[in-house]
């Protein structure tokens, strides 16, 4: 790959996912890589830094001019590091992006927890707007 630098996390965040309540997510974002053989992004991840744990092969994402992917699945009170490289058609890989790091927040008050993640589910099944908790 040529130009390794247009592979940068530029947003990073941890959200509440539709997962029980141990586990948390975490939504990457980067700039696009502008190159014409662009064959997709790989996201590394791990709870140290490099050489990092595992890795997803994301593809080319459904927002080419914006690629995000969401990381599951991970354990509250842990640490966990993120990177993301560019592949090209021949197989070609770039070098990592900055690295970013986040602690996975605490959870919620169990009962809290609980009907969110019913309301979660409900609002997922049934495609509504809201469903209360009380």
């Amino acid at each position: 790959m040529k130009n390794s630098s247009y592979i940068l996390l530029v947003l990073f965040a941890i959200t509440a996912s539709s997962v029980p309540a141990w586990a948390g997510g975490a939504i990457l974002s980067w700039n696009p890589n502008p190159e014409r053989d662009l064959a997709g992004y790989r996201v590394y991840y791990g709870e140290s830094s490099s050489p990092h744990a595992k890795v997803v092969d994301v593809g080319l994402t459904s927002t080419p001019d914006s690629p995000v992917y969401t990381v599951n699945d991970l354990v509250e009170g842990k640490t966990y590091f993120f990177a993301v490289t560019a592949y090209d058609s021949a197989g070609n890989e770039s070098g990592l992006s900055n690295e970013v790091s986040k602690l996975v927040g605490p959870i919620p008050s169990r009962e809290g927890s609980r009907c969110e993640w019913w309301r979660r589910l409900w609002r997922w099944m049934l495609m509504i707007k809201d469903v209360s908790c009380g």
